[in-house]
């Protein structure tokens, strides 16, 4: 049932992949850059669907990973792209019977791209929250907490750390910032 499902969800996936190449005939080739590209599927076609059916996405994410739906997006509008499997992770946290999954993205290199993903589901309530922590190199380095909501309203909370995944404390402040994200469904972090 998990990989029918995979399958329709791919499905689904690859319909929205040739609007992507047809919106911007004037850029490379294929229409569509690996900037364009990346901020498409962080900021379009994850929330999209993560809100359409937050257990699905989850399912498909729980079993598949989230490489193959990049890679299918890239190969699909015929972009290169330089990320290999490794650059993207997941961690799972179940707090108070909630799933937060937290999608670890490769370095950004320019605004908006996220340096990490954040999926939020209560199943007992039906609340989901789609979050971003987002590079922003416009006016310096720096992060932003935001949201993408099921209208596909883009909402700003304010500034978030950047954080050195060499640093000591990394997997701690990656737990604390996934406790904050998962209050923040539960209206306790806002």
């Amino acid at each position: 049932m998990k990989r029918l499902i995979a399958m329709l969800l791919a499905l689904m996936l690859l319909a929205t992949l040739p609007a992507l190449a047809e919106a911007a005939p004037e850029e490379e080739a294929s229409g569509v850059t690996l900037e364009r590209m990346r901020y498409f599927f962080e900021h379009n076609v994850l929330p999209r669907y993560f809100h359409e059916d937050p257990q699905v996405m989850l399912d498909v994410l729980k079993e598949n990973g989230i490489y193959p739906l990049w890679t299918a997006l890239a190969d699909e509008n015929g972009v290169d792209y330089p990320y290999q499997e490794g650059d993207f992770t997941l961690h799972w946290y179940e707090p108070d019977g909630m799933t937060v999954l937290q999608i670890g993205m490769p370095a950004p290199e320019v605004s908006p791209q996220c340096f990490r993903i954040y999926m939020v589901y209560d199943p007992d309530t039906g609340s989901a929250g789609y979050y971003t922590i987002e590079y922003d190199n416009m006016l310096g380095e720096s992060a932003f907490l935001c949201a993408w909501t099921a209208d596909m309203t883009h909402m700003n909370y304010g500034g978030a750390e950047i954080l050195d995944p060499a640093a000591e404390d990394y997997q701690a402040k990656l737990d604390a910032e996934a406790e904050l994200v998962a209050s923040m469904l539960t209206g306790q972090g806002e």
